[in-house]
């Protein structure tokens, strides 16, 4: 058995070394979190747009947008706290367009998911405001307050 080293605290009970893991499991697991909130910001992306035509009586009151335009905002924020990259942190805000535009181009039994009128558009300036304005805080605190290596 090897002798424990002097500078090293990292001796378990019985004397013996614990294995170290070839990939370091905190910073693997910041990337899988946010490749959770990417695939969340597609499902919160087709909730919008399945809500898009709502009524109150005769009013059209797309309140869905408000939860997209949040979600994508808190998404890449929350992102860019997990990862150092900035390109890992503007994921969602990548996937809130991927599948807008997906979704917006797709259509079901011969009829579009999203409608033609002002709310369409609507939903994809608030989203992509909403992204842009995520990213550029991100980018500017990235360039004020750079930080250590983990």
């Amino acid at each position: 058995m090897n002798a424990p080293d002097p500078g090293s605290d990292a001796v378990l009970a019985d004397g013996a070394f614990p294995i170290p893991l070839p990939i370091p499991l905190p910073a693997t697991l910041d990337y899988v979190l946010v490749g959770g909130l990417t695939g969340l910001t597609v499902l919160v992306t087709a909730f919008v747009i399945f809500f898009l035509p709502s009524y109150i009586g005769s009013v059209p009151v797309p309140v869905s947008l408000l939860l997209g335009a949040g979600w994508v905002f808190w998404a890449v924020r929350a992102s860019h706290d997990l990862v150092p990259s900035m390109w890992a942190a503007a994921a969602p805000a990548l996937a809130w367009v991927v599948a807008s535009a997906g979704l917006g181009l797709t259509t079901s039994f011969g009829y579009g998911l999203v409608i033609g009128d002002w709310r369409a558009q609507l939903m994809v300036s608030l989203g992509a405001l909403a992204a842009a304005g995520a990213c550029g805080l991100c980018w500017v605190r990235e360039l004020t307050h750079p930080r250590r290596e983990r």
